[in-house]
């Protein structure tokens, strides 16, 4: 005999599966500072839980990086696999962003939108401050 047990668990705004998801409350907020064409939201089901939510899908990337200043490893295809530093060599003014040679679906944003996104108390939400990121001067 098989039992089946109802669990209940708090969800997290914005989390990742293999692509970034996020609540009702999350796309609000990314909706008020985004440009128009910068992000879509992708409707998708979440298991166990009720509300609306998305996949937040980045559209375009950036040609920002500075090479020759940034410290990186390459697949032995020639593609970028990770960078320990990134160095800018233009200020991006996008809030989110991908960068152009790093198709692994890592995401950026500004750290205006880093503040925002705090003091909008978003549950789940963790930046990953361990990449070194220099800005253009």
């Amino acid at each position: 005999m098989t039992r089946k047990r109802e669990v209940s668990f708090p969800v997290a705004d914005i989390f990742f599966s293999d692509l970034p998801i996020c609540s009702e409350r999350a796309k609000e907020v990314i909706e008020s500072i985004c440009s128009e064409g910068e992000i879509e939201f992708l409707p998708c089901e979440v298991e166990a839980t009720e509300g609306n939510y998305y996949i937040l899908n980045v559209l375009g990337a950036e040609d920002c990086v500075d090479y020759d200043n940034s410290d990186f490893v390459r697949f032995s295809s020639g593609r970028i696999m990770f960078f320990n530093h990134i160095k800018f060599n233009k200020k991006i003014e996008r809030h989110f962003f991908r960068i152009t040679d790093l198709i692994n679906g890592f995401y950026f944003i500004s750290e205006e939108t880093k503040e925002i996104l705090e003091k909008a108390d978003l549950k789940g939400l963790v930046f990953d401050n361990s990449l070194f990121i220099e800005k253009s001067s």
